[in-house]
């Protein structure tokens, strides 16, 4: 009898630990996917800029 209540106890305790580690590896899934969502955003941004800095030199260069 006690046994049987020392490995459901166990049972109970790996299942804690697993859904415990489930919802951290989760977590962090959903993290990193954000970072790579604003690191996209940057570096479009960056690279929009990139492509505006040549239009813009010439514009001045015309005024000039």
């Amino acid at each position: 009898m006690l046994v049987t209540i020392g490995i459901v106890v166990l049972l109970v305790l790996a299942i804690l630990l697993a859904v415990a580690f489930g919802f951290f590896i989760y977590k962090d899934w959903q993290r990193s996917q954000h970072t790579l969502e604003v690191d996209q955003k940057l570096a479009l941004e960056h690279k929009l800029e990139e492509d505006l800095e040549p239009s813009l030199d010439h514009k001045t260069n015309e005024r000039k």
